[in-house]
């Protein structure tokens, strides 16, 4: 799967997550599920890019990167990148993954905020 597919595939799924969440009452314990699915959405998006990043390269990488970079995202992922990649490409990289998380977060209110307007919650 290619970056723009998981990337997009995050964002519809984060959008989705916040017109429900701005349709539900505010003390609703489906917002707890849906912080869960969210989690569960972030982490195999993570894998999924880490394990064809890993396949792109030449050689391939092997070993439990992709596990342990989904798993332990603010730790590992940076410390795979910097293994994987020259400095400058790595802090650049560190940096566009923070970007795409702020992202998906201003997604995620942006939705809760407009699909409570018509909700009326």
């Amino acid at each position: 799967m290619r970056t723009r597919q998981v990337l997009l595939l995050l964002a519809v799924a984060f959008a989705i997550a916040g017109l429900v969440a701005g349709c539900l009452d505010g003390d609703s314990r489906a917002h707890g599920f849906l912080d869960h699915v969210l989690g569960v959405a972030l982490v195999a998006g993570i894998y999924v890019w880490c394990r064809a990043d890993m396949l792109r390269q030449s050689p391939p990488r092997m070993g439990r990167w992709a596990l342990w970079s989904a798993v332990f995202a603010p730790v590992v992922l940076p410390i795979y990148l910097f293994r994987t990649r020259p400095p400058a490409v790595a802090i650049k990289s560190v940096a566009k993954g923070m970007a795409v998380y702020v992202g998906l977060t201003l997604v995620l209110v942006v939705a809760a905020l407009g699909s409570s307007l018509f909700c009326g919650a």
